[in-house]
């Protein structure tokens, strides 16, 4: 494929050769990072969404109060 000359693909490629055990470790495990990125993207739709008036407190007890009420 580095033969085609095609730059974003010989980019992709070498990011996936730097990254070769991680690569092999997504296919050969089953375990992955899903629920902690969840988390982490919902906290930070919460963040946006109250436009940074927010302290610690007041995001904390939001993000409790909605894994509150999910159930």
């Amino acid at each position: 494929a580095t033969a085609l000359h095609i730059q974003p693909l010989n980019s992709f490629i070498k990011g996936i050769e730097r990254d070769l055990t991680a690569v092999k470790n997504g296919i050969a495990y089953e375990y992955n990072n899903g629920l902690a990125e969840g988390k982490i993207n919902k906290l930070k739709l919460v963040k946006r969404t109250m436009y940074g008036r927010c302290l610690f407190d007041l995001l904390r007890n939001k993000i409790l109060l909605l894994e509150y009420e999910k159930g």
